[in-house]
């Protein structure tokens, strides 16, 4: 019997801060979408991931500085974190990077069953997204 998806599967990428990041956060994440949720909710991790990876360049992130995205699979959620070495990012929406960061956090919110940022040993932005079972 072939086997099926597999859950609790773990994908790490890797984007350069700056303006482009949100647009290649979204091109890396789609090449692995087949893998990470068969069942759909493609659009919704895709647009989870480029918000989160905007709040981390408006909130800290050095130009240059290599953003890191782990997207890791569990039964019914699939948990974006991106990461960076800045101190500290702003969980509140507007503090950091003003209007934007309000609606790229208040879709966050919409579209996750949980979010939230930490700031121990770099900042670190995460969502996790329900998907259908695999």
């Amino acid at each position: 019997m072939p086997a099926g998806p597999r859950t609790n599967r773990t994908v790490c990428l890797h984007v350069v801060a700056g303006p482009d990041a949100p647009g290649e956060a979204r091109r890396a994440v789609r090449r692995h979408l087949a893998d990470l949720a068969p069942g759909g909710a493609h659009e919704t991790l895709v647009l989870v991931t480029s918000q989160l990876v905007a709040h981390c360049v408006r909130s800290g992130a050095r130009p240059g500085e290599v953003l890191r995205l782990r997207l890791r699979r569990s039964a019914d959620v699939v948990r974006v974190e991106v990461s960076d070495q800045a101190s500290e990012l702003s969980a509140s929406p507007g503090a950091a990077g003003g209007a934007h960061d309000d609606a790229g956090l208040r879709t966050t919110a919409a579209l996750s069953s949980r979010w939230g940022v930490s700031g121990a040993a770099g900042a670190r932005a995460w969502a996790e997204v329900p998907v259908p079972p695999p």
